[in-house]
């Protein structure tokens, strides 16, 4: 099984706001945010840790990022579209926005993806300033199931 590690170009920690209209760094996450992804069907296996960094997405499986087993990666670009591994989920112009719910709570403002082929194919759900809340690998759907800002999610605590 693979998983990854996506480096992306060019996003920015604020959405580049243009006239007003939503921007596919709106949905692509901030730095320094932590977002755990269980398997949809059972919630309470082992959650997926998927941390943004300036220029990653960084995976671990495993219930606490400390102790957690890294796993594989794939590149990522942001521009002109979300693109992983040569498989593009999310493009301009954006899809309508709707309100999602996962295990973790409800989501006001959504957009869904969902590629053909690989080893993303599935739904995909990017919440606004937040990142992927729903994620498909190797057919393996999962929701978010907890997330966290903040750049005490970057670092490792040293607690066992």
């Amino acid at each position: 099984m693979s998983w990854f590690v996506a480096v992306l170009g060019g996003c920015d920690e604020a959405a580049e706001v243009k006239g007003g209209e939503r921007q596919l760094a709106d949905y692509v996450g901030i730095a320094g945010t932590r977002i755990e992804l269980a398997p949809a069907a059972a919630p309470d296996e082992v959650p997926l840790q998927l941390l943004i960094g300036e220029d990653s997405w960084t995976l671990r499986m495993g219930e606490r990022w400390d102790d957690a087993e890294p796993v594989a990666g794939w590149k990522v670009t942001t521009k002109p579209a979300l693109v992983v591994e040569g498989e593009e989920l999310l493009s301009m112009p954006l899809p309508d926005a709707v309100t999602f719910t996962t295990w973790y709570g409800e989501f006001a403002e959504s957009v869904h993806a969902a590629p053909n082929a690989g080893e993303l194919a599935g739904e995909w759900v990017f919440a606004r300033g937040i990142g992927p809340v729903v994620a498909t690998v190797d057919s393996v759907r999962r929701e978010c199931v907890f997330y966290e800002y903040g750049a005490d999610a970057l670092a490792d605590t040293g607690d066992d």
